[in-house]
């Protein structure tokens, strides 16, 4: 198949979403296919364009048999959210005109965040005649409006109108957890056009391995045991309970509390846990990509947080690197939701709920009491991610979708085949 995956982020940006992008689009080349990738010059967080891409407005070249455009952003030379709102409107406006210029392609694949992302696909569908298969990383507009992104019911209201448009347009969308499923079938969406494809790791690179005592030691972990939260925090990441259990776990002098993490909540985190004087809590830059592999190792547990009420609108894939690597996993989430019924079903960790401290103190305390168990957890969770969430086992099926939508659309099956009358 020829395939054209159109994302604002792509490897060697450090967004969450790259690694799943890149891994996609090199294990669908590998496996013989035409992939071309539309994307923005790497930025991170819509703040500072990488070094050597700046200045340029695109560029094309092969990367791991992918064709990647990279066009200009404006990252970086405006207020935040002006910045934000510039550097989708940038890419849009390039990726449309790039796209529309390029080669034919049989299907057209994007992803969330930005939802915005559609809309291109869509305009490129219809004037290249092609499918477009849609993946829902998040459930909007209504994750957006659960963090606070998003404020006024009319606002919201036309919101959702067009997410539907979008959703009942694409000829497959793709959602990464069960009660996505359901909430997608919710709004009218054919189940039949719903693939559910949990995300995944590259089990390869992230392996199980002994502490990196170097890196430990550079971040002033050597001796502790370790409770790791890495990644972007958003207002869907509840830091409240890990500090209040940082107070609680106080007196343990051999318990660490380690923010390897960005974002304004992590920097509001920071913030209480300097005005309430937690020694035993620090906070740390994100890292390069080629030592996220050492942090986890470095990790003794790893937490994993979503809010209350967000379940089936956003499921945090980073519990598949603490579990690729082999490390024990709490959950701050509620009982009955997506992630805690993976986290039980999987055994690779505990489950505590999101406002409860005390609760996470407690298992906290007893990871570190009986590693033997922590271990156990550990090794259950590497062996789960290696049989269903390898990048393998990903492209394969990806593969399949993206079949699904070209044969559909060659037989008029598909939404805009059909004119865009299917649900």
């Amino acid at each position: 198949m020829r395939i054209l995956i159109v994302s604002l982020y792509y490897a060697p940006s450090r967004d969450a979403n790259s690694p799943i992008v890149t891994a996609l689009a090199e294990g669908l080349a590998a496996k013989g296919h035409d992939v071309r990738v539309l994307t923005a010059i790497p930025h991170y967080r819509q703040s500072e364009v990488e070094a050597p891409y700046a200045g340029k407005l695109a560029q094309s070249r092969p990367e791991g048999g992918v064709l990647v455009t990279r066009t200009w952003v404006p990252a970086g030379k405006l207020p935040a959210w002006a910045d934000r709102v510039g550097t989708y409107l940038a890419f849009h406006l390039a990726s449309t005109a790039w796209g529309m210029a390029g080669a034919a392609r049989d299907v057209i694949l994007t992803l969330s965040p930005p939802v915005t992302n559609a809309a291109v696909c869509l305009a490129l569908a219809r004037v290249k005649g092609a499918p477009f298969v849609y993946v829902a990383q998040d459930f909007y507009p209504d994750i957006a409006a659960a963090v606070g992104a998003m404020r006024g019911e009319v606002v919201l209201r036309v919101a959702r109108a067009a997410a539907r448009q979008i959703y009942r347009q694409a000829a497959r969308v793709v959602v990464v957890s069960p009660a996505m499923r359901e909430r997608m079938a919710g709004i009218g969406v054919s189940p039949a056009r719903i693939d559910l494809i949990e995300n995944f790791v590259d089990t390869a690179r992230l392996s199980p391995g002994p502490r990196h005592e170097e890196l430990a030691r550079a971040m002033g972990w050597r001796g502790r045991f370790v409770v790791l939260l890495a990644g972007n925090i958003g207002w869907s990441q509840p830091t409240e309970p890990i500090l209040e259990a940082a107070a609680i776990l106080g007196a343990d002098e051999d318990i660490h509390f380690a923010f390897v993490a960005s974002g304004a909540w992590a920097r509001r985190a920071q913030g209480v846990a300097r005005e309430r004087g937690l020694a035993n809590v620090s906070f740390h830059e994100l890292l390069p990509g080629r030592q996220v592999p050492d942090l986890y190792r470095c990790a003794d547990v790893c937490l994993v947080t979503l809010r209350r009420g967000l379940d089936g609108l956003s499921f945090p894939s980073r519990i598949y690197s603490a579990m690729a690597v082999a490390r024990p996993i709490i959950a701050c989430v509620e009982q009955g939701s997506d992630v805690a019924g993976f986290v039980s079903r999987t055994g690779c960790g505990e489950v505590a709920p999101p406002d409860d401290p005390q609760d996470l103190a407690s298992a906290i305390r007893r990871l570190r009491d009986e590693p033997e168990v922590g271990r156990a957890m550990g090794r259950r969770g590497r062996e789960y991610v290696c049989r269903h969430h390898s990048v393998d086992a990903a492209v394969e099926a990806y593969e399949r979708c993206l079949g699904a939508a070209v044969a559909g659309h060659g037989a008029g099956n598909s939404p805009l085949a059909s004119g865009g009358n299917l649900c």
